[in-house]
């Protein structure tokens, strides 16, 4: 046994070493020895390959690899590049054969050797793609025979017949086709119309035969094919009886619609379509405010912990927009914080840190006139409390009637999204309210139950009465009805 053992391996050594036949070439100018490489292998799964490059008159090789549909190469040792190799290749014969030990699906792809000389000059180099394949060890094949096919005279058609022989060596494997005669349909003198061809696929594990009539005639419709699979002392042969039939086509009566019945069809159709565009493009921002509250946006949130919704940052010209928008914000249950609500003498910088802070959305008016007294460029630092805020709950409101230059800063910067205040001379219901749903779209979705008091309009908090300070409105509550309400609350039932 030990014997045969080293007898095996000196075989394989012999017969599939570079070294012993480094000095054999047919042409002494070629760098590679032809009989010795191939530019196309196969390699099965599980298996052991060796892939050659047998060369003279050079001073080293070098591998590279190239993965399936891959696009660069990858220098060998390739684990040091890629991680996706379980068995890491090994190099003999001088580096003139790679050798895997365990073929993976991974291995497949395009393998280059490329001969160097002394001065690391590249002299040539040679790939060999190498396709793997799987398959498993069969007693008998096994065999998939053709379906019965339709067509018509004078059409094309075609019958396939498969075997899986596996990975067995078979001399005998065959997959053919025959008439009801047994002759062979591969005779084109006996029969000009009909064609069979072979497939070998899977390195030759699979044999597929295709059987075409070119042109079908009706004699063809009263005959039966036979497909026949064959291996090695006939085990597992199998038989296959196809025929071909003949398609027929029945003619359906079409009913015609008539002129007046298009027209009571198309009519409704239009208007209902006209009617929904209208209604869409009128309430587009109306409905998508309606669904999208309704949906657990990450940036359409409640505010949290934070005090305010928004807070509203603007210029000193700009207090009656801002205000403006703060009542109707409040109006819908909203906590809004106005810039213009700091009293004098605080320091206004870090009183909008701390608005911005305790604020869930910031809303940045357009400055309707930019000072250019004002070298500190007050309002620009101010606007620096976006930090605080994601792009997503940033929004710069424009008046339509604005004047001035513009301001560089919200002109040049990208990430600020604009909506236009729509103008008082020209301003229909729809327009305020979709301004106002495009508002409420960038700002954090109000969804705790509200406590109304010290207001008799719906909708006004206790945080938003406080907000509305510069108005010098003074908060009316009624203590005597509260105090009635508590008393109910208090009597037995």
């Amino acid at each position: 046994m030990i014997y045969a053992t080293v007898l095996l391996v000196l075989i394989d050594y012999v017969f599939s070493s570079c070294v012993l036949m480094a000095n054999i070439t047919n042409n002494a100018s070629e760098i590679f020895i032809r009989d010795r490489i191939a530019d196309f292998d196969y390699a099965r799964v599980g298996k052991y390959k060796k892939i050659y490059c047998c060369a003279r008159n050079y001073d080293r090789i070098i591998w590279e690899f190239k993965k399936k549909d891959g696009f660069k190469w990858q220098l060998f040792p390739w684990f040091h590049v890629n991680r996706m190799w379980d068995n890491q290749p090994s190099l003999q014969d001088k580096n003139q054969t790679l050798q895997i030990t365990d073929i993976g699906w991974n291995n497949e792809g395009m393998y280059k050797c490329t001969a160097l000389s002394s001065d690391n000059n590249v002299i040539a180099n040679h790939s060999t793609k190498i396709e793997v394949y799987s398959c498993v060890d069969r007693v008998k094949p096994e065999a998939y025979g053709p379906k019965t096919q339709y067509g018509r005279i004078g059409e094309t058609v075609t019958f396939t017949c498969t075997g899986d022989f596996g990975c067995t060596p078979d001399a005998a494997k065959d997959v053919s086709w025959y008439d009801e005669e047994w002759d062979a349909l591969d005779d084109d003198t006996l029969f000009p119309r009909y064609n069979v061809t072979k497939v070998d696929r899977s390195n030759h594990t699979i044999e597929e035969s295709v059987f075409q009539i070119t042109t079908i005639e009706q004699k063809d419709f009263e005959k039966n094919f036979t497909c026949y699979v064959t291996s090695a002392y006939h085990q597992g042969d199998k038989m296959f009886i196809v025929q071909l039939k003949e398609a027929r086509v029945e003619m359906t009566k079409m009913t015609w619609i008539t002129a007046e019945e298009v027209k009571g069809i198309v009519a409704p159709c239009v208007v209902i379509l006209t009617l929904v565009f209208v209604f869409t493009a009128v309430f587009y921002f109306r409905i998508k405010l309606f669904i999208l509250s309704r949906i657990p946006y990450w940036h359409l949130m409640d505010r949290g912990t934070n005090s305010y919704h928004a807070f509203i940052l603007h210029e000193d010209e700009d207090i009656e927009l801002a205000e403006e928008i703060q009542k109707k914000l409040q109006s819908d249950g909203y906590n809004v914080k106005i810039s213009g609500s700091i009293k004098g003498g605080s320091v206004i910088w870090q009183k909008v840190q701390e608005f911005a802070q305790d604020s869930k959305s910031l809303v940045i008016i357009y400055p309707s006139e930019y000072s250019i007294v004002n070298s500190n460029n007050t309002f620009e630092s101010l606007v620096a409390s976006r930090q605080y805020f994601s792009p997503n709950l940033v929004t710069v409101v424009k008046k339509t009637s604005r004047k001035g230059d513009p301001v560089e800063f919200i002109e040049t910067d990208r990430t600020f999204v604009r909506i236009k205040y729509p103008p008082d001379h020209n301003c229909s219901t729809y327009r305020q309210e979709n301004f106002f749903c495009k508002l409420k779209l960038r700002m954090p979705r109000k969804t705790e139950n509200n406590v109304w008091c010290c207001s008799t309009k719906k909708g006004q908090t206790q945080q938003g009465a406080e907000d509305t300070e510069p108005l010098n409105k003074p908060i009316e509550c009624n203590i005597q009805q509260d105090e009635v309400l508590a008393d109910r609350r208090n009597q037995p039932v």
